[in-house]
């Protein structure tokens, strides 16, 4: 896939500004219309933070400056430092799902310890 092509998508999702999370739109691809039809078959499975990281990934690297697309600029004027290319601009967004998630499983609490069953003595 080319980083091109998924540069709309990445503005289009950012632009929506979800209420949550940036990458909350990735939840639902039909209501997208920048998604490449290859990522609609690649992505039919994955939850929206999995989608965003594939995105991120996909756009790591990436040397194509940001355009003056409302979304993108406000999220890299929200970051430190602001980046200039969707490449910096991905990475900075992939660092703070991994934060959220890292955060997210800090709160979750640890599962209880497996009972233990103790067999009844036979007389």
């Amino acid at each position: 896939m080319n980083a091109a092509e998924l540069v709309p998508l990445l503005d289009e999702v950012l632009d929506t500004r979800s209420r949550f999370a940036w990458y909350e739109p990735l939840g639902d691809l039909s209501s997208l219309s920048h998604v490449p039809t290859p990522l609609t078959k690649q992505w039919a499975n994955l939850t929206a933070l999995d989608r965003a990281r594939s995105l991120c990934a996909a756009l790591d690297g990436c040397l194509l400056p940001l355009h003056d697309a409302p979304g993108s600029r406000y999220y890299a004027a929200l970051l430190d430092p602001t980046p200039s290319t969707y490449g910096d601009l991905a990475r900075l967004l992939r660092d703070v799902i991994e934060s959220l998630t890292a955060a997210r499983e800090a709160r979750r609490p640890p599962p209880p310890p497996p009972t233990v069953r103790k067999r009844r003595a036979r007389s």
